[in-house]
Formats: structure tokens, C-alpha cells, sequence
């Protein structure tokens, strides 16, 4: 378990800032959440001016001490290449699959394509900010993908 608090995050940000770093934030999406959850979420995100963030559903893989009812998982334990901590593997609570999904990228997108932000990014050499924009298309793209999956499942 993580030891430390919220308000360590804060400070950190608030130094990180004050010192011109952008910092890359990974959050670990709970299938507890709802919509309100992921608003809070992006609030939180823009006070703390992340600039680029990585959000992956709770995975419980073995040997990570998650334990998880079986019957809450949605993707078979020998179907491997769903379990790459991209793919929502546990049925989330409050909201529809394809929802969950929705939120993933509205909150995605709402730090990473934030016009202040994408015009940050000039500061940084072309070659990066090409690999910036790749980056945000192939997430979208994948995230994308699984919404659509999950909205019509075959």
C-alpha cells in the first residue's frame, strides 16, 4: 500500500510547477468510480496543472495482493493480451462498461489535448511533440476501440 497522503502530491506538484517540470502522472482508475468520481478526477488533475497523465484500470494481477471476486471479472484469466493494464478487467460498479470507457478518454483527453497545454508543448524539440501527438492518437485510438467494443460487444 502506498504510504503517503494526498497533500504530499500537492506540495510535490506545487514544487515540481513553481520549477518550470512538467510531471507525468500515472492514476490507477477504480471500478468503484462514477461519473462524479472521473469529474473530480479532472478538476483535481487541472489544479494541479498535469500536462500528461496515463490512466490504467485497476488490474488485480497475480501476485499484486488485489484480490477480486472471480465473478467480477470480465476478461477470462488466460485471455493474456486483455490483461495489459489498458482494458478494464473487473465489471465496473456504477456505470456501464462502455461508459467507464467514455470517461477514460473524456479525462484523458480533458489533460491532454487542454489548449494551454498542447500550446505548452511548443518548448520542446519538433521530434518530441511528434511523438507527443503519436502518442495521444494511439491511446485515443485504443480507448476508442474498446468503447465501441463494449457498446456492441460481437
Amino acid at each position: 500500500m502506498k504510504q503517503s497522503q494526498a497533500s504530499d502530491n500537492d506540495r510535490a506538484l506545487e514544487v515540481l510547477n513553481a520549477n518550470g517540470v512538467d510531471c507525468y502522472a500515472g492514476v490507477i482508475v477504480s471500478p468503484a468510480w462514477g461519473h462524479g468520481d472521473f469529474a473530480r478526477l479532472r478538476k483535481k488533475l487541472r489544479e494541479l496543472g498535469i500536462k500528461f497523465v496515463n490512466l490504467q484500470p485497476l488490474t488485480p494481477l497475480p501476485g499484486t495482493g488485489i484480490e477480486v471476486d472471480e465473478g467480477r471479472l470480465i476478461v477470462d484469466r488466460k485471455d493474456y493480451a486483455r490483461w495489459d493494464l489498458a482494458n478494464v478487467t473487473i465489471r465496473p460498479e456504477k456505470m456501464a462498461l462502455a461508459d467507464y470507457y467514455w470517461e477514460i478518454i473524456r479525462t484523458y483527453n480533458a489533460v491532454l489535448l487542454a489548449p494551454a497545454h498542447v500550446l505548452s508543448h511548443r518548448k520542446y524539440p519538433r521530434y518530441m511533440q511528434w511523438r507527443l501527438a503519436k502518442g495521444v492518437w494511439r491511446v485515443n485510438r485504443q480507448y476508442r476501440r474498446m468503447y465501441r467494443e463494449a457498446r456492441c460487444p460481437s
